[in-house]
């Protein structure tokens, strides 16, 4: 038997009390024989209403008893509702269970528009009572709580009397079974076998009767939602999730996910979003279920809750050891062997929450395509690039990833400085271990300053880092992060900081000067602003337990408390001659056709380039040598050289080419005055 067919029973009361409404109005209007009812009234209508104005409402006839279903009883239990109540909810609820009742409620509204039930009709039906009124209480059992709510059509009435009422599409789907849609931000979902051993002390509170709000801290993918699920399975009910951000109004949405957590006696887990608990704190103090909320690590959300019973339940990040045994564990069960010491690497390089751990090990698992039972085996490289795929972390937005081309060969360094960073290498891979395992505590974060002139290798050491560390790289870009706006840059930044600490990326802050540059003497509002975002990054910075690299041109504008804070700094100097005869010769792919005749020994010893003005030039080059449809030779090679002199605002002179003058063409009158007045 379906779920509407047990409620037949119930509904012969109902059709009890229209029938003798209808019955009624004909007798005292002769309203049957008007074919246009529900479409005109007639004058003659409207004068039999006025001549009856102030008469008492008749009493309806004697009833049957009401012969509800079990889920019926259980609602009407539940909620605590009167016989009167249970009648207008059967009323509401009547055109979901048969389109007739649409029909006859539009006749006994004189309005074919009007196909649900009005304040007027329930009076007329059921009689005009003090218990009637009640249960129509704005605040009642019945709109209170959720199980009515006011037709779309019935909105924009003005008079009471004529207000339209439907059953909540929770209410319709519990009772009918149908496939009423839940409403925007509201899901039902089932529960798993997931471990809830942070929430026991949540568990023995609902079992002692305890109704406290608990607060699930800490970042995303922490494995929250999975307690929450396994506490559901545990108390063997579902679990409906609300997410406050959907485009509906966020107290009507909890009331909505109150009402279908209270009606199938499931755990309400809420995802507040971006806009916090404050719309709907006060209405969470009532809901009589259980109630789950998701919190971010460091959100203020103590105060939106004040008055309540809450309970905070931290979720940290996973440590390093059991980091260790999640990636052990999953692969066992996936039927995957690895070296220890690759899952050891794993584990430290990523800090991955448990379902993260589990999402990487299965796609590992469905790459290998191995068929249920079967094993197989997976090296180091395959499970970096796995979990580098679960910790991708969606800073397009406000930055661009940077895809490390080079290694540790390409770097033309002092010895000094290829030393530090190697150094640095080491650092953020062991930092887990120092900063956990023994004790210095804080962040596992490292700030690394980087300075140095316009190409003197910053940009691809940062990108040899993150290749060797196997994490993601992405430059800040400025124009995004940095508004005019009070308060915008910091939230900009705020995001920044999040959305690379949960994707485990290394942060490159390019001509970090602008953002990190020293605090000036308040002058202006201008000023004690600007003294604000430099406060806040530098609060930011501290508390980050990424990799954030700070690169700029010159070290001595970056105001002193970021120095003292450095883990780091590491000086690019000028290359001297023989790293510039390494640069050129790195610049000039092996691909590329070259001649013979190039003089690497003195392009090197003759232009005290850097290595970014090296690439430029080999670049120039050959765009004229494919041109010209021949070998990048000495002559490209000067001619593109002495252009990248006039971009630096030098004028190339014989002296500077010797005998290789001859080669290069003179600049023209134009480009000298160009030159000159730059």
């Amino acid at each position: 038997m379906t779920r509407l067919q047990t409620l037949r029973p119930a509904l012969t009361r109902l059709d009890a009390a229209l029938a003798h409404e209808i019955l009624r109005l004909r007798a005292r209007y002769q309203l049957s024989l008007d074919e246009f009812r529900g479409l005109y009234v007639s004058d003659e209508q409207v004068d039999a209403l006025l001549s009856q104005a102030g008469m008492p409402p008749p009493t309806p006839a004697e009833l049957p008893p009401l012969q509800a279903s079990s889920q019926l009883a259980a609602l009407i239990a539940l909620f605590g509702l009167c016989d009167v109540a249970a009648d207008l909810l059967l009323l509401a609820l009547a055109p979901d269970c048969d389109p007739k009742y649409a029909t006859i409620l539009a006749y006994l509204n004189d309005d074919v528009q009007r196909r649900w039930p009005t304040v007027d009709l329930a009076r007329r039906l059921f009689g005009a009572s003090d218990e009637l009124s009640a249960a129509l209480d704005p605040a009642g059992p019945l709109f209170g709580t959720g199980l009515l709510v006011p037709a779309a059509a019935g909105e924009a009435r003005g008079a009471f009397s004529l207000v339209d009422f439907a059953p909540n599409p929770v209410v319709s789907a519990h009772l009918l079974g149908a496939a009423v849609r839940l409403p925007p931000g509201v899901a039902m979902l089932h529960p798993a076998s997931e471990q809830a051993g942070r929430l026991d002390d949540v568990a023995a509170m609902l079992a002692a009767g305890g109704r406290p709000i608990a607060v699930l801290t800490g970042r995303k993918m922490a494995g929250r939602s999975e307690a929450v699920l396994g506490l559901a399975g545990r108390l063997r009910c579902p679990v409906v999730r609300l997410n406050l951000g959907s485009d509906a109004s966020p107290l009507t949405s909890l009331r909505d996910a109150g009402l279908a957590a209270r009606l199938a006696g499931a755990l309400l887990l809420i995802d507040p979003g971006p806009a916090g608990l404050a719309p709907v704190a006060s209405a969470l103090r009532d809901l009589p279920v259980p109630v789950f909320v998701l919190a971010e690590e460091g959100e203020p959300w103590r105060p939106a809750l004040a008055g309540c019973v809450a309970l905070e339940v931290p979720f940290p990040p996973l440590g390093r050891d059991e980091s260790r045994r999640r990636w052990a564990g999953a692969l066992q069960r996936a039927g995957l062997m690895s070296e220890a010491a690759a899952q050891q690497d794993v584990a430290d390089r990523f800090r991955l929450s448990a379902r993260q751990i589990q999402a990487a090990v299965e796609s590992l698992r469905l790459k290998c395509r191995l068929v249920p039972g079967q094993r197989g085996s997976v090296g180091a490289a395959s499970l970096q690039a796995a979990a580098r795929d679960q910790a991708s972390s969606g800073l397009s937005a406000l930055a661009q990833p940077v895809a490390p081309r080079h290694g540790w060969a390409d770097l033309a360094l002092p010895l000094s400085c290829q030393r530090q960073l190697r150094q640095l290498a080491g650092a953020i891979r062991h930092r887990a271990r120092v900063f956990g395992e023994w004790g210095f505590g804080g962040s596992a974060g490292l700030i690394v300053l980087f300075s140095g002139g316009p190409g003197t290798g910053k940009s691809m050491s940062a990108g040899v880092l993150a290749r060797e560390a196997g994490l993601d790289l992405w430059r800040i870009d400025l124009s995004t992060v940095v508004s005019k706006y009070i308060g915008e840059t910091e939230k900009h930044l705020e995001r920044v900081f999040t959305l690379a600490r949960d994707g485990n990326a290394i942060l490159f802050f390019d001509e970090a000067d602008a953002l990190f540059g020293k605090r000036s003497e308040v002058k202006d509002a201008h000023d004690r602003y600007a003294n604000i975002e430099v406060a806040f990054l530098l609060q930011r910075l501290e508390a980050y337990d990424g990799v954030a690299i700070l690169a700029t041109n010159m070290a001595r504008n970056v105001d002193r408390a970021f120095s003292r804070r450095m883990h780091f700094v590491i000086e690019f100097p000028q290359p001297d001659a023989t790293l510039r005869e390494r640069l050129w010769r790195q610049a000039l792919p092996p691909e590329a056709p070259v001649a013979p005749d190039i003089d690497f020994g003195f392009l090197a010893h003759q232009f005290a380039f850097a290595g970014g003005d090296i690439r430029v030039a080999a670049l120039d080059a050959a765009f004229a040598a494919a041109a010209a449809d021949a070998p990048i030779g000495m002559t490209l090679l000067l001619q593109a050289v002495s252009r990248q002199l006039l971009k630096q605002g030098k004028v190339p002179q014989a002296s500077d080419f010797r005998q290789y003058h001859g080669l290069v063409a003179e600049p023209d009158e134009s480009t000298l005055r160009a030159v000159a007045s730059a």
